[in-house]
């Protein structure tokens, strides 16, 4: 949608136009109405999954708590991407269009994690101090690195639409922010991940480290 500048292929929301509810008349429009017909299909599986979920036996509330996290992040998406259609892809409802997915990508991430185990998350024990603070420190360092990189594609020439208003920085100060970021971060797991081998850190988290 964004490379191709198709995002107000369909000017309007839910329906593509005031005239048409489905529209795949010309190639913007039909890149569009598939992004939203694939958006749509991903509740099946968060429902397949929240029902799994009670199902199962014993019941593990650390399974089920993610999975309403990814029915609100999936709900709050389709409001998000609606109003930024109404908003003309204003930088900012972009943005936010996209780190309500990559949560949404997390919190699922965290349930294929959580299903591989056999123990609920309150029954395998706690970390040292230490390594919570580095995890952490790591998540808060992800999330920089993900909100930089937004800015970045809002600065750039990609908006979804040629037409779209762009955040007015210039973009190579921003792509270095994240570049360094994101050089940052990379240079921190590394660090974590060692110690947390020399420290002798359970085998789970070094695997997730890894």
């Amino acid at each position: 949608v964004r490379l191709t500048n198709s995002g107000l292929g369909c000017a309007d929301w839910p329906a593509c136009s005031e005239s048409e509810f489905i529209d795949v008349s010309s190639r913007h429009a039909a890149i569009e109405q598939f992004n939203r017909l694939f958006s749509g299909l991903i509740g099946l599986p968060i429902v397949a999954l929240l029902v799994a979920g009670y199902r199962r036996r014993p019941r593990r509330s650390d399974l089920i708590r993610p999975v309403w996290g990814m029915f609100a992040l999936f709900a709050a998406e389709a409001v998000v991407g609606g109003l930024s259609v109404l908003l003309e892809l204003a930088w900012f409802s972009v943005s936010a269009h996209f780190l309500l997915a990559i949560g949404l990508v997390a919190l699922a991430g965290l349930c294929v994690h959580r299903a591989g185990s056999d123990l609920a998350i309150d029954d395998t024990g706690t970390c040292d101090p230490w390594l919570r603070r580095s995890a952490l420190a790591i998540l808060l360092g992800t999330v920089w690195v993900l909100i930089w990189g937004t800015l970045l594609t809002a600065a750039g020439p990609h908006g979804g639409d040629e037409l779209a208003d762009r955040l007015a920085w210039p973009i190579p100060v921003v792509a270095r922010w994240h570049a360094v970021s994101v050089d940052i971060l990379v240079v921190g797991v590394l660090v974590v991940t060692v110690l947390a081998v020399r420290r002798g850190a359970p085998t789970p988290v070094v695997r997730a480290l890894g």
